[in-house]
This record gives structure tokens, C-alpha cells and sequence, in this order.
């Protein structure tokens, strides 16, 4: 969603496991691995819209949230 100053809102996350290695998602059309995300819908929170993204480039559902 673009907000009035012509910015798009996005929300992008961190995914760690056990042994402590990311997670990172491989954007075609750029050429770069990037972290999981994606833009904020409209009336969506950035937690929520990061939590739909995961599962939609991971698919895997968010259960434990920590924020930096």
C-alpha cells in the first residue's frame, strides 16, 4: 500500500534455525537473495502481512515472533 509521502509499506523477517543459519528467499527477477516479505495490504498490520508472506514464499506458519 503506497502511504501519502509516495512510500510503499513492507515487512520483512528473519528466520533462524536451531543451528543458527537464515533463511533467505532467491527473487528472480532481481538476481538477489533477499529475507522473506513483502508489501503491507491495505487495513493489514506490517506483523500480519509479514506472517502471510512467510507462508506464502516459505510455507511455513510463524509461531515464534521476536522482534528487533
Amino acid at each position: 500500500m503506497m502511504t501519502e509521502d509516495g512510500f510503499v509499506d513492507i515487512a520483512a523477517g528473519l528466520i533462524k534455525d536451531e543451528d543458527g543459519r537464515h533463511c533467505m528467499i532467491y527473487h528472480q527477477k532481481e538476481g538477489l537473495r533477499l529475507f522473506p516479505g513483502g508489501k503491507v495490504d491495505a487495513g493489514e498490520s506490517p506483523v500480519d502481512a509479514l506472517k502471510r508472506e512467510i507462508t506464502e514464499e516459505v510455507g511455513v506458519q510463524v509461531k515464534n515472533e521476536k522482534f528487533l
